[in-house]
């Protein structure tokens, strides 16, 4: 156990509880309303989870194989070696949760992920981007970029990461959250490869169904809060 949480010190970004402005989108036109919002502390992952890493989980028998093994342009996506470093795609909301309950993860909730993406504790900001309040396609994997499929997570970094250093919170993969929407249906959040600015936006949400397996639709997880140890003056873990 102690080697897994190791791990998670190099791979996760640590996020203190705390009261954070997050921006909301009302369905009306008009700018992003910000309101409070509460977390406790989390440790969220600092990349999409791989092909890689979801293999590992089907080897172990607690995940499902994906809904199919190809991505937007490449057939082989899932089966391929040369991919493993990509995030894992066409993988459903309870798919994306048995992972994350594998690895003693979860998903994140909604408010967890826009802090994560969009709030600079240096300034109190709340960025329009993960990177700031300007659109800069060379930032992401959006439509934008033209690649027309996803890239290795983290081919952005460090410039497109979010002030906490979290990569890919815009484009690549749009992310599953554990925040239900209408019945059935989940917050997504992050925009893709597809999208442009206006879902590339740390703001923007749509609801997809929780049986949705797309080639344009990925996730993270974060770590629940009872598995870490911090130093209080280094801000340093500490092994058990």
């Amino acid at each position: 156990m102690a080697q897994t949480l190791r791990g998670r010190t190099v791979n996760s970004v640590w996020i203190p509880a705390g009261i954070y402005p997050i921006a909301v989108q009302e369905a009306s036109a008009g700018p992003p309303t910000l309101v409070m919002v509460e977390l406790p502390a989390l440790a969220m992952d600092r990349m999409e989870v791989t092909v890689a890493q979801y293999r590992r989980c089907y080897e172990a028998g607690a995940c499902p194989w994906p809904a199919a093994d190809g991505s937007a342009t490449r057939e082989d996506y899932f089966l391929n070696p040369a991919f493993h470093a990509y995030p894992v795609v066409h993988v459903s909301w309870d798919a994306a949760r048995r992972y994350c309950a594998w690895a003693g993860k979860r998903l994140p909730t909604e408010a967890e992920w826009q802090v994560a993406a969009g709030y600079a504790p240096a300034t109190g900001r709340v960025f329009v981007y993960p990177w700031g309040d300007a659109f800069s396609p060379e930032l992401a994997n959006g439509l934008a970029g033209g690649q027309g499929d996803t890239l290795p997570v983290g081919s952005y970094r460090p410039a497109g990461d979010s002030p906490f250093g979290l990569s890919d919170m815009a484009g690549n993969v749009a992310e599953w959250t554990a925040t239900p929407a209408q019945p059935g249906t989940y917050v997504v959040k992050g925009g893709s490869f597809r999208d442009g600015r206006a879902q590339l936006q740390v703001a923007a949400r749509r609801m997809v169904s929780g049986e949705t397996a797309a080639n344009w639709l990925g996730f993270r997880c974060v770590a629940p809060q009872t598995a870490w140890w911090l130093s209080p003056l280094a801000g340093a873990r500490l092994e058990p």
